[in-house]
């Protein structure tokens, strides 16, 4: 009696051996499909499907179908984990008891993270090759898991709201997507340097706030509100700039803003008696914690090309424009009144400099 439940138990644990052995293979092969076609080089995939290359074709039509792709991939991830999860808690439970089986889904999750990192770096160093190597397979999983995925893909795009077309962008260039395509050597990929910089600053911004990019206080051009109209055109011609700020008593408080042009006209229309405070547009204030992505996309909608940052204490701490939050996009910006960056600093005997402190240390180094 005893010899039978010890075979039964020695097979239960073949069989839950098995598993987890398939478990670890899917998981492998789904991962290295997932980052091999996220850094796969399409032009080349469509010169050799051109010229004849069925795997190539395979890859294309795959690249097609985002949406069933990613959700393929990712079952199969799923159902991996899920398997080698239970597989080896399994092993564990009749010998350790249920924290056994706890404690054998955690190791096993947490070995499987370990594969996935081995596997990206093994796939980037020849991503075209893998998937064009794991072509058939993917295809012919797909077309296996496609009533499941379909399902999903459907359920997913009722509960978001979102429509099939946004849907399939919104999978395939995902932030992560975007950021696995810049690591790919530049030989490998079609995005150049100064493509990938920009790529960068823009997933950067997330985390940048408008204290970051503003023009500090004290850097700010600013006009008191019984300024006459001929000094405030003076400062705007020797500032260069389209927009002042106009404080009362002291810089803290802003009374509103001043735009060229509606000085020109008072003066085009021979009004120069007529007070700043009557040619002044409301100023839009915000916080200097507010993050730049949404501070650009309400510039944007509310048309205001300038922003008067506050601090946490209600001062005045600076202003941003929309020329400040482009600028960590597409770096510095120069117009015919900014200074040459070589002014921002100058070398102080052998091995020093002196250095603007608002010189970005990026331009410095």
């Amino acid at each position: 009696m005893n010899e039978s439940l010890q075979e039964k138990v020695v097979e239960s644990d073949l069989i839950a051996w098995l598993v987890l052995a398939v478990a670890v293979l899917l998981i492998g092969l789904a991962a290295a499909a997932e980052i091999a076609l996220s850094a796969v080089d399409r032009s080349e995939m469509r010169k050799r499907s051109e010229g004849g290359n069925r795997r190539a074709a395979i890859v294309n039509d795959q690249l097609s179908d985002s949406a069933q792709l990613w959700l393929t991939i990712m079952l199969v991830k799923s159902i991996g984990l899920i398997a080698a999860g239970v597989s080896v808690g399994f092993m564990l439970a009749g010998r350790i008891g249920p924290l056994g089986f706890v404690g054998g889904i955690l190791g096993a999750w947490l070995l499987l993270a370990g594969e996935q990192i081995v596997v990206r770096a093994l796939v980037l160093r020849d991503p075209d090759s893998v998937a064009l190597t794991l072509a058939p397979a993917i295809r012919a999983t797909a077309g296996l898991l496609s009533p499941v995925t379909f399902l999903l893909y459907r359920t997913g795009l009722r509960l978001s709201g979102e429509d099939e077309a946004e849907s399939d962008e919104s999978i395939f260039l995902s932030e992560d997507g975007l950021r696995l395509l810049m690591q790919v050597n530049e030989e490998e990929s079609e995005i150049q340097e100064s493509e990938r910089q920009m790529i960068a600053s823009i997933l950067e911004m997330d985390e940048i706030v408008a204290r970051e990019v503003m023009v500090p206080r004290i850097d700010m051009i600013t006009l008191e509100v019984n300024t006459s109209l001929s000094d405030a055109l003076d400062a705007i011609i020797a500032a260069g700039h389209s927009r002042i700020p106009v404080f009362e008593g002291n810089v803290d408080v802003i009374v509103g803003i001043l735009y060229a042009k509606d000085l020109l006209k008072c003066f085009r229309d021979n009004r120069f008696d007529v007070p700043i405070r009557e040619l002044l547009r409301p100023a839009y204030f915000v916080p200097a914690s507010k993050k730049v992505n949404p501070l650009f996309r309400e510039m944007q909608q509310q048309r205001n090309h300038l922003a008067i940052v506050v601090d946490e204490y209600g001062g005045i701490a600076g202003l941003v424009t929309i020329e400040d939050i482009l600028e960590e996009i597409v770096g510095e910006i120069q117009d015919e009144y900014d200074t040459n960056e070589e002014a921002y600093w100058q070398p102080i005997g052998e091995h020093g400099f002196l250095v603007n402190s608002r010189l970005d240390v990026d331009s410095l180094a």
